[in-house]
């Protein structure tokens, strides 16, 4: 945050941003890249919260970290990695990367998946889920 290149955009960019928050994460499990089988298509990139009701954060962590082994064996996937909030414990995090959209939309088909959106009522308090695409 101290870094001159950081200050500068951090100067440069309060007509741009509504509100800064810096989150820091301790990695639960890493990603595991895998090469594209298809080069031409664009990635998509998943950005997901998920912060546990109470007393629900370690039930809520065994369950995302279920979803990992599954998920980086689909062929689509690029990467998929699950991370917990170093100020909010009960807050987790996936950084997801899909080869394309037909990937990502496959993912979705997935019985796991289906159970995740299933189980989010129980254990989530708040959740977001946003997609993304890389800026080259």
């Amino acid at each position: 945050m101290k870094t001159t290149h950081i200050k500068s955009f951090g100067e440069r960019s309060g007509d741009l941003v509504e509100s800064r928050q810096v989150r820091l994460h301790r990695e639960l499990l890493p990603a595991a890249a895998q090469e594209s089988t298809n080069r031409s298509a664009e990635p998509v990139i998943i950005i997901a919260h998920f912060t546990a009701k109470p007393g629900k954060d370690e039930e809520l962590s065994a369950f995302l970290q279920g979803l990992v082994e599954p998920t980086r064996r689909e062929p689509g996937c690029v990467r998929y990695e699950l991370n917990r909030d170093l100020d909010e414990p009960a807050t987790f995090s996936f950084v997801e990367t899909f080869a394309d959209r037909q990937g990502f939309d496959a993912h979705c088909k997935m019985p796991y998946i289906d159970t995740l959106f299933a189980t989010l009522p129980v254990l989530v308090a708040k959740q977001y889920i946003g997609l993304r695409r890389p800026i080259h």
